[in-house]
């Protein structure tokens, strides 16, 4: 049985990463790596929706603090408004996943689990609360899996140890 010392470093690799480890301890690396990835991931998302806004900007009586208003304006938005949303949810979990999977630089697919569920949960979650276009709610809950499916296929290329 091996024995493992009380810190549990990452192994040498002989073949050199593309790009280097950020953290070599694995017990700070992994929270350390997922929150940063949970924050990367709502300023992505938070940074597309408000390209979004600028470009199709919602109505100017709309109030995103009343729900009932909010499902209202999906309901009856264009699609050009409605797709900023699914993009940015495509979009933040795969910078997130690989700003976590640069810091971890393994189990890329259980990283994916971990930060892309509960990001899934709360896309449903939003497409129950604010029905609209069926289009929508397809491209909403597909969105996350793709992104984490992506970035976990990007990180194994970027950060393959050999």
């Amino acid at each position: 049985m091996p024995c493992f010392p009380a810190t549990h470093h990452r192994p040498r690799s002989t073949v050199p990463l593309i790009i280097p480890p950020m953290i070599e301890n694995l017990y700070i690396a992994y929270p350390v790596g997922i929150i940063a990835g949970l924050l990367v991931i709502m300023m992505v998302i938070g940074g597309i929706q408000a390209v979004g806004h600028k470009i199709s900007p919602p109505p100017e009586e709309l109030d995103f603090q009343d729900p009932d208003s909010v499902r209202e304006f999906v309901r009856q938005a264009s699609p050009l408004q409605l797709a900023w949303i699914p993009l940015g949810y495509l979009a933040g979990p795969s910078a997130g996943i690989l700003m976590a999977a640069w810091i971890i630089q393994e189990n890329y697919w259980i990283l994916a689990a971990v930060i892309g569920l509960p990001m899934l949960a709360m896309g449903i979650h939003m497409v129950k609360k604010y029905p609209g276009p069926l289009w929508f709610a397809v491209a909403v809950i597909l969105a996350f899996p793709c992104g984490a499916a992506l970035a976990t296929l990007f990180a194994r290329q970027l950060f393959a140890t050999g």
